[in-house]
């Protein structure tokens, strides 16, 4: 059995102007589950219940992300902030069961 996950963030902020500054933000994180199994029975050398199952379960989600703000002062009494953001979600479910005979 295995699992795991990475999280990684890279953040710059930049000062454009004395009024106007920009955020901005990319993501990445993973997460992995994963499980592998053999089996095998063997009773006699000519039986037909002889068999070999293998079992392979994966899983996992993938994160990838940015963002970027803009913080817009005009005035001492008016703050402005706007700006976008975006995540791609990827799943990857799955599952694999093989039985052969012996």
């Amino acid at each position: 059995m295995y699992w795991g996950n990475i999280t990684t963030a890279l953040r710059w902020n930049y000062v454009l102007s004395k009024k106007l500054f920009v955020n901005t933000t990319l993501t990445y994180s993973r997460y992995k589950f994963d499980i592998y199994r053999y089996d095998e029975q063997n009773t006699t050398p000519s039986s037909a219940e002889d068999y070999r199952t293998k079992y392979e379960y994966f899983s996992g989600i993938t994160d990838l992300g940015g963002k970027i703000d803009f913080d817009f002062i005009p005035s001492p009494s008016h703050y402005i902030r706007a700006g976008i953001n975006y995540t791609n979600h990827t799943f990857h479910p799955g599952i694999t069961v093989e039985k052969t005979p012996g």
